[in-house]
C-alpha cells in the first residue's frame, strides 16, 4: 500500500496535465515549443504548492517536475519528426512514464518529520478525490485518443427507412449540444463508481438503459454510431471498474 503522498502526487499530476491544460495549451504543445514550456510552468506551480505544505519534499517534487518537462519535450520532438501517425501510442507511453516516475519519486520520499496537512488528511478522502478526478476528463481524453478511428463521420442528413407515404425521405439532423456528451459521460462514470462502492453491480444496467433511450433513434438508424456508442459505453464502465480497483486496492 502506498502513502498519502503518492495519492496526492497523482492528484496534482492529473489536475495539471488535464484540468489545468485547456485545449488551446494542448494544441500549442504540438505546434510550438512555447506551449511545452507554458504547460511545464503550470505543472511546476501546482507541485510547488505541495512543496509549501511540506518543505522536505523538494527532491521528489523536483524529480517529478524535471522528468515531466523532459518527457514532454521528447514527445514534442518525436511528434515533429513523425507527425500524428502514432499519437495514441505516444500518448500512452507519455502517461505511463509520468505515472511510473511519480510512484517511484513518492515512494522514495522520506516520511515527514513533523505532522502536516498531507499526513492528517484521511486516506479515503484522498482516494475518492483521485478517483473522481481520473474518471472524468482523463478518461474522456483517453477514449478520444484510442477510438479516433472508430468515430463515425458527421452527416447532415439521415435517411428514414419508413415514412408516412412509404417512400424514403431525408430530414435534417439536429446538431448535438457542444460538450453534452462529455458531461453525460462524466455523470455516467460517477454514478457507476457509486454503484460499485455500494456493491450494486446490477444497478449499473440502469446507466445503459437511460443512454439507450436517449439515443434510440440514432442507434436504430446509424450502424456506425451504434457501434461507436457501444464501444464508448463499455469503455466508460470498464474504466471506472479498473480505476476503482487501482485506487482502493492497489494504491
Amino acid at each position: 500500500m502506498t502513502s498519502n503522498l503518492t495519492i496526492l502526487f497523482l492528484i496534482a499530476h492529473f489536475l495539471a496535465d488535464y484540468y489545468l491544460q485547456p485545449q488551446t495549451v494542448s494544441e500549442a504543445k504540438t505546434k510550438r515549443y512555447a506551449g511545452v514550456l507554458l504547460h511545464s510552468l503550470i505543472y511546476m506551480a501546482l507541485f510547488g504548492l505541495i512543496c509549501i505544505l511540506q518543505n522536505d519534499l523538494v527532491l521528489p517534487i523536483g524529480m517529478v517536475v524535471l522528468s515531466h518537462f523532459l518527457i514532454d519535450s521528447s514527445k514534442y520532438l518525436i511528434e515533429k519528426c513523425i507527425g500524428n501517425k502514432e499519437e495514441c501510442i505516444l500518448y500512452g507511453v507519455d502517461q505511463f512514464l509520468h505515472l511510473a516516475i511519480i510512484v517511484v519519486a513518492a515512494g522514495s520520499a522520506r516520511a515527514p518529520s513533523t505532522a502536516s496537512l498531507i499526513t492528517t488528511i484521511p486516506r479515503p478522502y484522498l482516494q475518492w478525490v483521485l478517483l473522481l478526478i481520473v474518471i472524468m476528463k482523463p478518461v474522456n481524453v483517453t477514449f478520444k485518443k484510442m477510438s479516433a478511428k472508430y468515430q463515425p463521420t458527421k452527416s447532415e442528413k439521415i435517411v428514414s427507412p419508413q415514412t408516412s407515404d412509404g417512400l424514403p425521405s431525408t430530414r435534417a439532423e439536429a446538431e448535438p449540444v457542444d460538450g453534452a456528451g462529455a458531461i453525460i459521460g462524466n455523470l455516467e462514470r460517477i454514478i457507476a463508481a457509486v454503484f460499485i462502492c455500494s456493491s450494486q453491480y446490477a444497478a449499473m444496467g440502469l446507466i445503459f438503459t437511460a443512454k439507450s433511450i436517449a439515443r434510440y433513434n440514432k442507434i436504430a438508424e446509424d450502424q456506425a454510431f451504434a457501434e461507436y456508442y457501444l464501444i464508448g459505453s463499455l469503455f466508460s464502465v470498464l474504466s471506472v471498474m479498473v480505476c476503482y480497483w487501482i485506487v482502493f486496492s492497489v494504491l
